[in-house]
């Protein structure tokens, strides 16, 4: 027998109809000092209205990065990658918040049960010999492991992450090693994740293991390798990961030599470009965001080359998109990083640039 109720259900809602290739956004950003311009084109002909502009000044560069907070802050989904893709921006903007100093508990309230979410959603493709790989399915992925290491680390330092899962992590990496300085590779890639060069996985795996704690006496081949790209290597991204490896891992001089060489490679606006392409085989502006921050978090190892940071800091504040983000997805992990480190160093509040 069949029951039809007199209550219904209905869902009303306004759907905006534009051309294709509408809306159409345009954003710039940089520091003031004693003047600044900016070009916008407009087309001769359009439809009153249809334009906008607005212009936001703050009273240093680093301030206004609160405006973007919220509009990082997102629901992780997908695989291990996609849900990186939001958890760790996450993760970031409230470490971020943390070390400014910024009251805003209206973001952290947002941002809780994101963090809680996207932590149980990346455990969940831990794979059975450990380590980790896009859906959890063996083989795990050595370049993707260390990425995953690299981010359970950070977010131990805004919520409470299991110690044995970073461990377990940091012990599947370091099986992995090959004898030869390098790693084992996973010839598995999907999107661009894990389809770098090897020269550029081997410093990012290395750099991660050494940024996470593992002692130095037993990454000995691994170090020396990285400490041989750092003073030959023409590719400015690998000379930065080399030089945060090596300082972490208490090799001071040839980190301090790596940093120098890095200084002749940043252009005039204070920004630096990868020449074999990132981790994730960015290119472009992208690959500028990240090799940039990367070199910023070297030199902020060292007192001396403030103003050397202080010229990338700007450079990825320029970077800076109306959204909050500095381009991809690796580009805003890389950028927040350093920006995160840079308020720490600095104790942001008093805004040092």
């Amino acid at each position: 027998m069949l029951f039809r109720s007199a209550w219904t259900d209905g869902v009303a809602q306004r759907i905006r109809v534009v051309p294709r290739g509408f809306p159409h956004e345009v954003h710039r950003s940089g520091v003031v000092r004693d003047q600044v311009e900016f070009r916008v084109a407009v087309p001769e002909e359009f439809v009153d209205g249809s334009l906008a502009a607005e212009l936001e000044l703050y009273p240093s560069p680093l301030t206004d990065l609160l405006q973007g907070l919220e509009g990082i802050l997102q629901l992780p989904h997908g695989c291990f990658e996609q849900a990186s893709a939001t958890h760790y921006p996450n993760v970031l903007a409230m470490a971020y918040m943390r070390a400014a100093g910024i009251d805003a508990p209206e973001v952290a309230a947002q941002a809780e049960p994101l963090l809680a979410s996207g932590l149980e959603r990346l455990v969940g493709y831990e794979c059975s010999e450990r380590g980790f790989e896009w859906f959890g399915g063996s083989p795990a992925h050595e370049a993707l492991s260390a990425y995953g290491l690299l981010e359970f680390h950070d977010t131990a330092r805004v919520f409470d992450v299991d110690p044995d899962l970073i461990e377990r992590t940091r012990a599947w990496l370091f099986s992995r090693r090959n004898g030869e300085g390098g790693y084992e590779r996973n010839p598995r890639a999907l999107d661009r994740f894990g389809a770098a060069t090897e020269e550029v996985t081997d410093a990012f795996v290395t750099y991660a293991l050494a940024c996470c704690g593992t002692p130095a006496a037993d990454l000995e081949g691994e170090l020396d390798r990285l400490e041989g790209l750092g003073l030959q290597s023409e590719d400015p991204y690998v000379v930065a990961l080399a030089a945060g490896a090596l300082h972490a891992a208490g090799r001071l001089e040839p980190a301090d030599a790596a940093r120098d060489r890095l200084k002749a490679m940043q252009d005039e606006e204070g920004a630096l470009t990868g020449t074999q392409g990132s981790i994730t085989s960015s290119r472009g502006a992208d690959l500028t965001v990240e090799t940039t921050a990367l070199a910023v978090a070297a030199w902020l190892d060292d007192p001396e080359d403030e103003a050397y940071a202080r010229r990338g800091v700007e450079a990825l504040l320029a970077a800076r998109q109306g959204s909050g983000r500095f381009g991809s997805t690796q580009a805003t992990i890389q950028a927040l990083r350093t920006l995160v480190r840079y308020a720490e160093v600095n104790q942001i509040g008093r805004a040092h640039v």
